[in-house]
């Protein structure tokens, strides 16, 4: 497979982010429906993505091949301060979903490769993501790109 085409995404990618946010929503809803909606809220979806593409300190990014849009990953730099912690400049990793039929071959580390590029050029101090410990696809893809656990977020089980 050719080398996918990585670049910031406009509003015509809408569509096609779209329903590769759909591929994730399935996902996540399907083991945490208490957490996920189905269906999911378009305005609201639409909105955020919207955001996405024209605030500052987001971005969108998608990943192209045969002449289609087949990922998308979008990231937001945090500036954060508080009163046991010095300022920092956090760059976060949102959602990213590569189409079933284009996965393990490489563009998912490609979309993450380019966004950590992108961060290190936005001075952050540091580079995280968060993924559901049922994902086991993204964990396996973001310890190959060279990230690793730091904080073990931890949810109560009613019974």
């Amino acid at each position: 497979m050719a080398k996918p085409n990585i670049r910031l995404a406009v509003a015509t990618d809408l569509p096609a982010i779209e329903r590769l946010c759909d591929v994730v929503q399935g996902l996540h809803a399907e083991v945490r429906p208490d957490v996920f909606r189905i269906p999911v809220d378009n305005d609201s979806r639409r909105a955020f993505l919207d955001r996405a593409i024209s605030d500052d300190l987001w971005r969108l990014w998608v990943a192209e091949t045969e002449g289609k849009t087949v990922a998308y990953l979008m990231t937001e730099v945090l500036h954060k301060e508080g009163p046991i912690r010095p300022p920092h400049t956090e760059g976060h990793l949102h959602q990213i979903c590569v189409a079933p039929e284009f996965r393990r071959n490489g563009i998912g580390m490609a979309l993450i490769q380019s966004a950590i590029a992108e961060l290190e050029t936005q001075k952050t101090d540091r580079i995280t993501v968060a993924y559901w410990t049922f994902n086991s696809a993204s964990m396996a893809l973001f310890e190959a790109v060279g990230f690793a656990p730091f904080l073990i977020t931890s949810e109560f089980v009613r019974t």
